[in-house]
């Protein structure tokens, strides 16, 4: 999933994501019988400033791509 912070600098960004990340992993998802279920995330923070050379829709599809890379970057470190 993706969430779009409008006029937030990266530091905040980050803190942001590692704010989510804590919340989903310290809260285990019960299963049935009584079981539970860790959740981990590896999450790509990205930043984009506004470029009057693209569109909106395209600006916004490129700051996906950024975060996207920053994921898998997180995923194997």
């Amino acid at each position: 999933f993706v969430i779009l912070l409008p006029e937030t600098d990266l530091a905040t960004a980050h803190a942001v994501a590692e704010r989510v990340r804590i919340a989903l992993e310290t809260s285990p998802v019960k299963l049935e019988y009584g079981e539970t279920a860790s959740i981990t995330a590896s999450l790509g923070v990205a930043e984009v400033e506004r470029n009057n050379d693209l569109d909106l829709e395209n600006m916004v599809m490129e700051c996906i791509n950024w975060a996207d890379m920053a994921m898998y970057r997180a995923q194997s470190g």
